[in-house]
């Protein structure tokens, strides 16, 4: 079996990536470049006062809280690797 085919089917290639905004808040976007080789926004993360995250997903009114980006990351992940992102809306993030 090639290597890169491997790499490409591990859950560690599909991660979401975490893009800095400043404020306290990441932009989470597909690891997979979209036309143009843009990245789309799947969601966002907002530190909260309390030293925790607040994690909300592009196309849901809820939002989940969270100890640690690592934990973020993780959740994200699950539904990326999932095959979940290909129905999410991403054209834009939830509402500030």
């Amino acid at each position: 079996m090639d290597t890169r085919r491997k790499a490409a089917r591990s859950p560690h290639a599909r991660r979401p990536i975490l893009l800095w905004e400043g404020g306290g808040t990441w932009v989470l976007c597909d690891p997979a470049p979209g036309p143009g080789g843009s990245r789309r926004p799947l969601g966002r993360v907002d530190a909260t006062v309390d030293g925790g995250y607040e994690l909300s997903i592009a196309g849901r009114a809820d939002s989940t809280s969270y100890a640690s980006l690592a934990e973020v990351v993780e959740a994200v992940g699950a539904v990326v690797v999932g095959g979940v992102h290909d129905r999410m809306p991403g054209s834009t993030l939830p509402p500030m």
